[in-house]
């Protein structure tokens, strides 16, 4: 009997000594990792969901340039962010039928005909510019929706429609 506590005690003490208090609060190391992150080149790219951020920095002539960070939110919608730009491409048959802006919450809206079946998609923007991107469906009234969330006043925004080929690209302008 005692060949068995024994063991399970030891398991257990080692365990509960080993474990973080609480393992939902980043620690220091990962926020380090993070603020690394943003200020090295970063390629990550995955056919679901592209990565988080690439910016490669040319020292050829002290440049640095930005690649496009694309997000594949759902198959049928690919967004990319590029310096103070973010275009959204929605495939063809998915006509833009309204569009409106919410300046208290600093969103643009955008409703697409189209009868779906999805979840609410959120997708957070690792971007100075944009925060999150989030899709959902109205499917009693045959539509689905895309909202931007922007980081800043409206007025600092400017959006441009493509309205034949779905594409809309909004671009920080201050």
């Amino acid at each position: 009997m005692k060949t068995v506590i024994i063991p399970i005690f030891i398991t257990i003490l080692t365990t509960s000594l080993l474990a973080r208090e609480n393992p939902f609060i980043p620690t220091q190391t990962f926020i380090e990792k993070q603020k690394q992150l943003e200020t090295k080149t970063i390629v990550k790219m995955d056919d679901e969901n592209i990565s988080d951020e690439i910016i490669e920095e040319k020292k050829e002539d002290n440049i640095v340039q930005e690649l496009p960070i694309h997000y594949k939110v759902l198959p049928f919608i690919q967004v990319s962010t590029l310096s103070d730009k973010l275009i959204i491409d929605i495939k063809d048959k998915y006509k833009l039928i309204n569009q409106d802006i919410n300046h208290k919450e600093k969103k643009f809206v955008f409703d697409f005909r189209g009868k779906l079946n999805i979840y609410t998609k959120r997708v957070h923007l690792n971007h100075k510019a944009f925060k999150s991107i989030i899709i959902g469906t109205h499917k009693k009234h045959n539509f689905f929706r895309v909202v931007v969330i922007l980081k800043d006043k409206l007025a600092n925004y400017e959006e441009d429609l493509d309205t034949d080929n779905s594409i809309i690209t909004i671009t920080k302008i201050k």
